[in-house]
């Protein structure tokens, strides 16, 4: 939730409180679909509100349902540009590592695994793009995110049964998949 700016009157206060109520859950939702992480969307949130803020004439004169499209609109830029830079900066600090040698095995032998492993991981991933989106966000956020079940069911308004279930699919899935490009 967020605090009342003091340029802000009682009743914009209360109508900007309403919109951020009715739509904080399905504004998460959208936006943790292009960032891919729970404290990212959580931030993403609070800068549209400090937009929405920033126009609240433009906005709150507007019919209730283009308010909410409008705010969508904007969850849905900011969360593409944070997301763009998160993977801007994940680039720079590889390259960043791969130049102080980090990457470096101390031998041959560690070179051929590393790369082997490297390999097996880029083919992971592009079988877990192939995946249905429900079954996507739910393996990401497990396996890459690290988060446990019931966070992930929290951030996506599921039961946690609901994760394990679409977690078990995806596993399915994937060892299909896998089984195939290998067979």
């Amino acid at each position: 939730m967020f605090s009342k700016p003091s340029n802000l009157d009682e009743s914009e206060s209360q109508q900007i409180t309403e919109l951020y109520l009715s739509l904080e859950y399905k504004l998460l939702k959208i936006s943790l679909k292009y960032t891919q992480n729970q404290a990212a969307s959580e931030d993403v949130l609070h800068m549209a509100f400090e937009n929405v803020i920033k126009h609240k004439t433009k906005i709150l004169s507007l019919p209730c349902q283009k308010q909410r499209a409008y705010i969508v609109t904007i969850v849905k830029n900011i969360s593409i540009n944070v997301a763009k830079k998160h993977r801007r900066l994940q680039t720079e600090t590889l390259a960043d590592e791969y130049e102080e040698g980090a990457f470096i095995p101390a031998d041959t032998t560690d070179i051929e695994a590393e790369y082997v492993q490297q390999q097996e991981r880029l083919k992971l991933h592009e079988l877990i793009k192939q995946l249905s989106p429900s079954n996507r966000v739910v393996t990401e956020m497990y396996y890459i995110q690290n988060m446990d079940p019931d966070k992930i069911a929290e951030a996506l308004g599921i039961t946690t049964a609901s994760v394990y279930k679409r977690l078990e699919r995806a596993r399915k899935t994937l060892k299909e998949k896998y089984e195939e490009r290998s067979g």
